[in-house]
C-alpha cells in the first residue's frame, strides 16, 4: 500500500503511478476479444495477461506471470531485453510484452528470458523448447509458428516442437532493431512475418564500425563497465539492411535500395494490404522514401517521397494501404498559410488545414482512424469514413485520447485534468461495452493548472502555484522554476492531463511557481510554429 507515503516516496514505490494501470491492448482480428496487461495493485510490478470478452464484457485473467514461474523471480534477463526495457522506459516486471497471431487465439510473451505460448481461449499455458535466452517472440499469422531471437540470430520453431536456426551469422545480428531505430525512430523490432506465415523479412545489422561506449554503473561500481556500440553525432552508423527469409527452404532474398542515400530503415510493413514497404530516410532526416518491395526479385520501386529542409517527422502507423493501389500517409501539408501535418490518400488530403494528426491508428477499406490535435492541448480521436468522405471526432472530453482499433472495436485510454485516473473505455460498432478499471495509486498530490499561450508565438505553457505549504494563497511575488522537457521524443508536455503535472505541483508545493513551455517545433502547434 502507498497510504501515508510523502510524495516522491509514492512516486517511487508506484513506479510514477503506473503500476495496476491495464496498457499494452490489443484487439483480436473480429474484435471479440481484448488483451492487455495489468498488475495486481498500484505497488505491485508483476504485470499478468488480461482478457476482455467483448460480446459478454467479462474479464478473465489469461497468464500469471507469479504462476507460469512457480513463485520464481523473473529479474534474469537477457542484455537485449534490458536495452529494451531501458529503451521503452518500462519501469514493471513479469508480463511486459506479448505478440499474437492474427486471429488472437494464441499469445507469446517470455519470463526470465524463457519462451512461453499460451491459447487465449482455454488460458492453456505451454513453454517451448528455445534455443537460449528469448528475445521479441512473434507468432506466425496461423499461430502454429512462433520466430524468435537469441544470442543474436533469428530462430523459429513449430509450437511444441523443436527450434532451428533461421539467420545466425558472426560479428552481425538478425532480426534486432539497432539502437538508432528503436531509440529515435521508434521502430522496436527487426522482424516481419509475410501474410501467409511462409516468409520473414528481417533486418541485418552489423555495428563493428560503431564506436564502443564504456558506462559504469555508479550504484556498483566493483562492476565493470558495460560496453555499448553507440552511434554519436559524425560517427559510423550500423550497417542495416533486410533480407526475406524462406521458412520452408534456404532461400534469402535480399532487399535492395539506395543505403548509402538512405541508411535508417526507419519503418517495416508487411500486412494483408499491399506489399511488403518501407520508409528509409536520410542521415539528416530531412529526406525520405516509401518503397514498394518485389517480394520475388528483392527490387524496390519509390512509392512516395517527401523532403523538408528542416526536419521530417515519423508518424506512427503509416505507410498503411488502403486497397492493393492506395497508399495512406501523412504529410507536412502547406494550405491556407499554415503547415498541418495531414493525412493523404492516393495524392488526395483527406483532414482539413489546422488538424495536426500525430498517429494513425487502422486502415481499412471502411475507415481510417487516428488521432490528431487541433490546438496545443487537447488530442482526439478521429474517424475519416473512406466511402462517404465524413470526418468524426469520436472524442469529446477535454484531454488526451487514444486508442486501438480493430474489426469494430475500440479501446479508448483517456487523461484530463478533471481527475488523475487515466480511463479505459470499450466500445462495439459504436455502443458502449465495459470500462477495464485500472488499480494504479492515487497520489497525495493534486495538480492545479493554468494553461496559458505565451508570447508573441502563443508557446503553449503550463502554470502551477503552490496549494499547501510555503506562499499558498498568498499574493507577494513566488520564485519561478522552469520546467522544460529535454529528452528524446518530440511530444507536447503541456496537455490537459493530471498525470503530466504532478512532479511539478509537488514542487510548486515547496513555495515556488512552476512555469512549463512547449517550446517551438513541438506536435499540435503545425511544424512552421
Amino acid at each position: 500500500m502507498t497510504d501515508g507515503l510523502s510524495f516522491p516516496a509514492q512516486q517511487a514505490r508506484t513506479r510514477r503511478f503506473t503500476l495496476g494501470r491495464p496498457r499494452a491492448f490489443q484487439v483480436s482480428a473480429d474484435g471479440g476479444r481484448v488483451l492487455f496487461l495489468r498488475s495486481p495493485a498500484g505497488d505491485d510490478p508483476v504485470n499478468d495477461l488480461w482478457c476482455l470478452d467483448v460480446a459478454t464484457a467479462e474479464l478473465r485473467l489469461v497468464a500469471s506471470a507469479t504462476d507460469v514461474l512457480d513463485g520464481a523471480s523473473d529479474d534474469d534477463l537477457p542484455p537485449e531485453e534490458r536495452a529494451r526495457r531501458e529503451r521503452a522506459r518500462e519501469m514493471a516486471g513479469g508480463i511486459v510484452g506479448y505478440a499474437t497471431d492474427r486471429a488472437g487465439d494464441v499469445a507469446a510473451f517470455t519470463l526470465s528470458g524463457r519462451l512461453f505460448s499460451v491459447d487465449v481461449v482455454t488460458g492453456e499455458v505451454s513453454e517451448e523448447a528455445a534455443a537460449g535466452d528469448v528475445f521479441d517472440p512473434r507468432p506466425s499469422p496461423d499461430g502454429t509458428r512462433i520466430a524468435y531471437t537469441t544470442g543474436g540470430g533469428l530462430h523459429v520453431l513449430d509450437r511444441g516442437g523443436a527450434s532451428r536456426p533461421l539467420a545466425v551469422e558472426d560479428g552481425v545480428t538478425w532480426g534486432l532493431a539497432e539502437f538508432v531505430a528503436a531509440e529515435e525512430m521508434g521502430r522496436m523490432r527487426g522482424f516481419w512475418w509475410s501474410p501467409d506465415g511462409t516468409r520473414i523479412a528481417a533486418t541485418r545489422v552489423d555495428e563493428s564500425a560503431v564506436p564502443v561506449w564504456h558506462i559504469a554503473d555508479p550504484a556498483n561500481p566493483d562492476r565493470p563497465a558495460t560496453e555499448h556500440r553507440y552511434p554519436a553525432a559524425g560517427e559510423a552508423n550500423a550497417e542495416v539492411s533486410l533480407a526475406i527469409l524462406d521458412l520452408d527452404g534456404d532461400g534469402r532474398l535480399a532487399v535492395r535500395w539506395d543505403a548509402e542515400r538512405f541508411p535508417y530503415l526507419a519503418s517495416v510493413g508487411w500486412g494483408s494490404v499491399g506489399p511488403l514497404t518501407l520508409l528509409v530516410q536520410d542521415r539528416l532526416q530531412t529526406h525520405w522514401q516509401v518503397l514498394a518491395v518485389d517480394e520475388a526479385t528483392g527490387a524496390t520501386k519509390v512509392v512516395c517521397e517527401d523532403h523538408d529542409e528542416a526536419w521530417l517527422f515519423l508518424v506512427p502507423g503509416v505507410p498503411a494501404w488502403l486497397d492493393e493501389d492506395q497508399l495512406v500517409m501523412v504529410l507536412d501539408v502547406e494550405r491556407e498559410g499554415r503547415l498541418t501535418r495531414s493525412i493523404v490518400v492516393d495524392g488526395e488530403l483527406v483532414t482539413p488545414t489546422g488538424l495536426d494528426v500525430s498517429r494513425v491508428l487502422d486502415v481499412s477499406e471502411e475507415a481510417i482512424w487516428f488521432t490528431a490535435a487541433d490546438g496545443p492541448f487537447d488530442q482526439h480521436v478521429h474517424r475519416f469514413d473512406c466511402t462517404t468522405g465524413e470526418l468524426e471526432q469520436r472524442t469529446d472530453v477535454l484531454g488526451v485520447h487514444d486508442a486501438v482499433v480493430q474489426g469494430g472495436t475500440v479501446v479508448t485510454v483517456t487523461a484530463t485534468v478533471l481527475t488523475d485516473a487515466v480511463s479505459v473505455q470499450v466500445t462495439r460498432d459504436g455502443k458502449p461495452v465495459t470500462g477495464i478499471p485500472s488499480f494504479a495509486a492515487r497520489p497525495v498530490v493534486t495538480p492545479e493548472v493554468t494553461f496559458l499561450e505565451l508570447g508573441p508565438r502563443k508557446l503553449p505553457s503550463a502554470l502551477l502555484l503552490p496549494r499547501s505549504g510555503p506562499g499558498a494563497g498568498d499574493d507577494g511575488p513566488l520564485p519561478v522554476v522552469l520546467s522544460p522537457y529535454g529528452g528524446p521524443g518530440p511530444h507536447p508536455r503541456v496537455q490537459r492531463a493530471s498525470g503530466y503535472f504532478l512532479e511539478q505541483q509537488w514542487l510548486a508545493d515547496q513555495g515556488f511557481a512552476v512555469l512549463v513551455v512547449d517550446n517551438r517545433g513541438m506536435p499540435n502547434l503545425g511544424p512552421a510554429a
